[in-house]
């Protein structure tokens, strides 16, 4: 089967070229993909891969392409979108004969998820497999520290992802730190005896990816200066989405000039006398806390209209795929108020968008969800329309830098078309590029070898090599346990569960300190003394999973009538505790010096233990 007639049948459509080339190359090697939001970028690598390893009819050729492929994500809901779209195209791909056999898709994205599927996919090094997870969680094994694992699985981790692999770093413009992790990688592949590094290879894929942006000490020369696979003169001719017009204009409205409450009143009337009444609308601002202001004024102005949606980064997995199927559903011309997370990934068709002023990448990523599809798989929006508004004050830059906005309000006020075509040959300023504080180097690479943790059981920080010291949030989940009092002691048993990914909420450390300031303590795993703790405010700490009560509230999960809003941080209203997806789940948080893998309940001769592992 060729690969015009593989990717037919995985995804339903025709390919691009772009995706064909990529696919039909002569070898597997190490790139850069700068292909414009909105034409397939993840079906492309994805299947790329399936056809080389799985679907070729030239069997040789699997053995050249490498026996993993690890998807690199910045964002939870990036990875959820794509482990979907990855499991439905494998499905088709294997019911249609395809391919000869299903590989074992495992996700990794924090969150102590104890299936066997995930927990033990490193028992079968020799099993083709797709890992698609979060950055933190990936880079983390391949620097053989993996978060959220079992210690004493570390090594294993860390050969198999530097080893017979294929990485793919998607929507790199979002990855901070861990962007010069994986060129830093990358280097290491090519000139450290220790890694082995066996067919071992990377690509950077963006919409607004420059070479100049991975450029760090190891990184090789000949991957800098290499051209990337683009789109070619007739592909951007003959593609409509590239052409498709959106009108860009600032939006001037004099009041919205104001400050504080009286600028999110002034840009909520603005954008309800101008939405379409057609098509999606959607408006992005760069926090949480503003978006949900501006969703309130929404809502204010409309009478509690259910078609104004609110869409953002702290929700439960299960409740932000509900909005979004909601958002997705045909019907009225909805608003979706929402943050960076829709930048990337999400797959939405706005007529209209309203967007804060952002670093340009970022604003590329957001026109690129107005007039993104085809209509009845022929004809755009005829007319689309993108307004941007200023920030209400210079301290509200956060969380991005002044140069950055500066530079994008710059290029907004010349800009009146903001279709694929016009925007590509703008070229980034510098003040796009990403800032990399610290970069891991040959000596800390060899350090991370050793795995015993310090007198104090404190292991070697790798956190400031992979993600932004200035990303500080923690994750969430609520229990409903009996006899809790009113001071907040509680009478639980000390074997509560971990929770499952469904269960997490992230939340920022800054609105998660004031919550537990008001609403009593909440409970951390202390993995030293194997028990729950209790912990105020000033205990609240980046990177860990806290424990509430159901009754604590903090959190609107919506009803059968009204969609989930997410974290608040106001309600007192009953949180549910989510069911836990495996039933059989009895363990709590590991401790430091437990290895439950190694563990059973009955003693083994040895020289059974040894025919288990011949089975195996």
């Amino acid at each position: 089967m060729n690969f015009s007639d593989f990717f037919k049948i995985a995804t339903g459509n025709k390919h691009y070229d772009w995706q064909r080339r990529l696919a039909e190359d002569s070898e597997c090697r190490s790139r850069l993909i700068d292909i414009p939001t909105g034409l397939g970028k993840t079906a492309g690598v994805v299947n790329a891969w399936l056809w080389n390893r799985l679907g070729h009819p030239d069997k040789a050729k699997h053995k050249k392409w490498p026996r993993r492929l690890v998807y690199c994500l910045p964002m939870r809901t990036l990875v959820e979108q794509t482990e979907a779209e990855t499991r439905d195209w494998v499905q088709k791909l294997f019911e249609a004969e395809a391919i000869a056999f299903e590989p074992r898709i495992v996700v990794l994205m924090g969150g102590e998820d104890l299936s066997p599927e995930t927990k033990d996919w490193d028992l079968y090094p020799e099993e083709p497999a797709i890992l698609i997870g979060t950055q933190d969680m990936l880079l983390s094994r391949a620097l053989n520290r993996g978060y959220g694992m079992s210690r004493y699985r570390w090594p294993m981790h860390f050969a198999l992802l530097n080893n017979d692999a294929l990485w793919v770093m998607d929507e790199v413009q979002l990855m901070g730190p861990g962007l010069a992790a994986t060129t830093q990688l990358e280097g290491f592949h090519n000139a450290c005896a220790e890694l082995g590094s066996e067919g071992c290879y990377s690509w950077w894929m963006s919409a607004t990816i420059r070479p100049d942006w991975l450029k760090t000490v190891d990184m090789p020369d000949e991957l800098l200066t290499s051209e990337p696979l683009q789109l070619t003169t007739a592909e951007i001719q003959s593609t409509g989405r590239v052409k498709a017009l959106r009108t860009a204009s600032k939006l001037t409205d004099k009041s919205t000039t104001d400050s504080g409450a009286e600028h999110l009143k002034a840009v909520a009337k603005f954008i309800d006398q101008n939405r379409s009444g057609k098509g999606m609308n959607l408006v992005v601002v760069n926090t949480v806390k503003r978006a949900r202001k501006l969703f309130l004024e929404l809502k204010k102005l409309r009478k509690n209209d259910p078609d104004i949606l609110l869409l953002h980064s702290q929700f439960r997995p299960k409740d932000r795929q509900r909005v979004l199927d909601e958002i997705k559903q045909d019907g009225a011309a909805k608003v979706i108020v929402s943050t960076q997370v829709i930048e990337a990934g999400v797959d939405l068709s706005a007529q209209t968008l309203f967007t804060e002023l952002a670093p340009w990448s970022s604003l590329v990523q957001r026109f690129g969800r107005c007039n993104r599809w085809l209509i009845d798989g022929r004809h755009h929006f005829a007319e689309a329309r993108i307004y941007w508004f200023d920030l209400p004050e210079d301290k509200d830059h956060l969380p991005y830098t002044s140069d950055a906005l500066n530079a994008a309000r710059e290029r907004l006020n010349n800009l009146s078309n903001a279709a694929i075509q016009h925007i590509e040959n703008i070229t980034s300023p510098d003040a796009d590029r990403p800032d990399f504080r610290y970069v891991i180097r040959r000596k800390d690479l060899v350090d991370l070898f050793d795995t015993t943790p310090d007198l104090a059981g404190a292991d070697l920080d790798i956190d400031r090599f992979i993600r932004d010291a200035d990303d500080s949030h923690v994750q969430v989940f609520w229990r409903n346990w009996l006899n809790r009092t009113p001071n907040g002691d509680a009478d639980f048993a000390e074997t509560e569960k971990a929770p499952q990914p469904s269960e997490l909420c992230t939340v920022s450390i800054g609105d998660f300190r004031n919550f537990v300031k008001k609403q009593g303590p909440a409970y951390r795993w202390n993995p030293l003394d194997r028990k729950w703790q209790t912990v105020s405010s000033n205990d609240v700490y980046p990177g860990q999973v806290y424990l509430l009560h159901t009754s604590q509230g903090g959190y609107d999960e919506g009803n059968d009538n009204t969609l989930p809003t997410g974290w608040n941080g106001d309600t007192k209203a009953k949180v549910q505790s989510t069911p836990l997806v495996h039933s059989n789940q009895t363990t709590t948080f590991e401790a430091y010096d437990g290895d439950a893998t190694s563990e059973q309940e009955q003693w083994q001769t040895v020289a059974q233990h040894t025919d288990d592992v011949c089975d195996v």
